[in-house]
């Protein structure tokens, strides 16, 4: 009597079952292989799947993350503020691009990294007095609330005491931008 194709089906997976509990060696080298080979087009394929899934469900994972937060708030909130701490450039630069957002700037494309070439690019040093302070600012040349860009050829590095002076008026003294690409 033929086997159906299901019951085939049933057949290859026991064999391969067995085969891997008898050579998990062999198998794990083998699959070691084909992910070096493929690893681009799994990284891909993984990152494809886990945003449909997350799209999918985000209103699940939404009240996950929600009940975790209730019931680990301080531990969350130190974790938070350590973070915070390593990484204020980052924050204080995100918080200038939601406030340049909020003031429905055209463009708003200036990022950490350009914001680090720029500081490089004028050797840490205050556009306005010269000076080299221990914490440089972005100083918008044409203000955002007179219709400045947040972008790198609108923004400036300066000292605290300086783009505090300007404050939304026109630069202390003529300065072009570096026009960074």
């Amino acid at each position: 009597m033929a086997l159906t194709a299901e019951e085939k089906r049933a057949k290859k997976r026991a064999y391969m079952r067995r085969y891997r509990a008898i050579n998990p060696e062999k198998v794990k080298a083998v699959k070691r292989v084909s992910y070096a080979k493929h690893k681009g087009e799994i990284k891909l394929r993984r990152a494809g799947y886990a945003a449909q899934h997350y799209a999918k469900h985000r209103a699940r994972y939404k009240t996950v993350r929600a009940a975790y937060y209730a019931k680990n708030k301080e531990k969350v909130d130190q974790k938070n503020a350590a973070y915070g701490k390593i990484h204020r450039e980052e924050g204080v630069l995100r918080a200038t691009r939601y406030k340049a957002k909020k003031a429905g700037v055209s463009r708003n494309d200036f990022t950490v990294s350009q914001w680090r070439r720029m500081k490089k690019l004028y050797n840490y040093t205050c556009v306005y007095c010269g000076k080299k302070p221990p914490k440089l600012t972005q100083d918008h040349v044409i203000p955002l609330s007179k219709g400045g860009e947040h972008t790198f050829t609108n923004i400036v590095p300066a000292c605290q005491p300086c783009n505090s002076k300007k404050r939304n008026g026109p630069p202390l003294v003529p300065v072009q931008p570096f026009l960074l690409l």
